[in-house]
């Protein structure tokens, strides 16, 4: 029990405080922590030799009381605080955590104090011990994850031609873009201001400000009509067609009908001016969602197909790749899509952290549940 009262919470924001003050000086001499020289096959060394060290720990415990004190809140609350501390404050300050030694130094300290705990919970294992395991655990494995395997994320983007194909780094091949767009909107302008918006969906006919407007002809697709045959727009299923109404609008006595269109990046927009000074326009077509039909080989061997969208991207082994954009001035008919690739060989121990965390949360809601109804019997 001698121990218990030598080492106590003093010791353990000590403890922080040399960390910190390390962290400052090494920061000083040798830079920022740069993790790129960290990856594979280093960190697993790293990862192995800090569960070596674990091992060597905790056979020791019984010799050594500050070895015990580590597997206590002496320990942990005062690690806990300067790491929220350090967090908060660098967050704030826009500091890069991770580039911070003594950010590193003081979670690096924490988690030893956690695996270590987790370490002699296993020992003494029962029941009761499994959603305590399951939430320390799952903070170690996260924070692995998170540094460890920081060196070993890939992430760029890409952008791709349709029939284009790149090698670098991971082989794609765009065969398709494809966007679909909402309906049009056409907008009604007084003097610099909105005053209404008029969406084309089923409706023929509707009211926005003081005007009746009825759509006489709705090309989704169309071109202009060459000055040399007429005037107006026909139907055109060509990359570049825009899309065009004919409408009628009045208000009163006062009627006037014309074609309106938003244009396209080939076709210029058309508005149609009224007797009040005000116009009709038609507003740029907006994103519905917008996917690519891509072909993916990856340099270990494995090969795969499959539409991307945004929100759902494709995964194939360690590789994840993502829908971000395409050529905004061509919309929707854009021929090129930009695709964002990501490679972390760590993501699964990260997930596997996080259903640990919320394992251990419903156990311990189920737990305290059944306790309650034992108590209540």
């Amino acid at each position: 029990m001698a121990d218990k009262d030598k080492w106590k919470y003093s010791e353990g924001f000590l403890v922080g405080a040399v960390l910190f003050i390390a962290g400052v000086l090494i920061q000083a001499l040798a830079g920022p922590v740069r993790w790129t020289a960290v990856a594979m096959p280093l960190n697993l060394l790293i990862l192995a030799s800090w569960a070596v060290l674990l091992g060597v720990l905790f056979l020791l415990r019984k010799k050594h009381g500050w070895i015990r004190w580590m597997m206590r809140l002496d320990s942990a609350v005062p690690a806990v605080g300067w790491c929220i501390v350090l967090t908060l404050v660098l967050g704030i300050t826009a500091w890069n955590l991770l580039s911070f030694w003594g950010f590193v130094l003081e979670y690096a300290w924490l988690a030893t104090i956690i695996a270590l705990t987790c370490i002699n919970h296993i020992a003494h294992f029962s029941i009761r011990e499994i959603p305590f395991l399951l939430n320390h655990l799952g903070i170690v494995a996260a924070l692995v994850a998170g540094s460890l395997g920081a060196a070993d994320i890939v992430k760029c983007d890409i952008t791709l031609k349709n029939g284009e194909k790149t090698d670098s780094p991971i082989g794609i091949e765009l065969r398709s873009f494809h966007m679909d767009t909402y309906p049009p909107e056409l907008a009604l302008d007084g003097e610099g201001k909105n005053n209404g918006t008029l969406a084309l969906g089923e409706a023929s006919e509707a009211v926005t400000g003081d005007w009746k407007v009825a759509v006489l002809q709705h090309i989704p697709d169309a071109a202009p009509i060459p000055p040399s045959e007429g005037d107006g727009y026909r139907a055109w299923f060509n990359s570049g067609a825009c899309t065009a109404v004919l409408v009628q609008v009045t208000n009163g006595a006062d009627s006037v009908s014309g074609w309106v269109t938003c244009g396209s990046h080939i076709f210029s927009p058309a508005e149609l001016p009224l007797p009040d000074g005000s116009v009709l326009s038609m507003k740029p077509l907006q994103s519905k969602g917008f996917s690519s039909d891509i072909s993916v080989t990856t340099p270990e061997g494995l090969a795969a197909d499959d539409i991307i969208e945004v929100n759902r991207p494709m995964k194939i082994g360690h590789w994840r790749i993502y829908q971000k954009g395409y050529d905004v001035w061509k919309g929707r008919w854009s021929d090129s899509s930009t695709l964002q690739v990501i490679r972390d060989p760590w993501q699964w121990l990260l997930d596997l952290g996080i259903y640990m965390l919320l394992a251990g949360a419903v156990l311990n809601v189920l737990m305290a549940a059944g306790k309650k109804k034992e108590v209540r019997r």
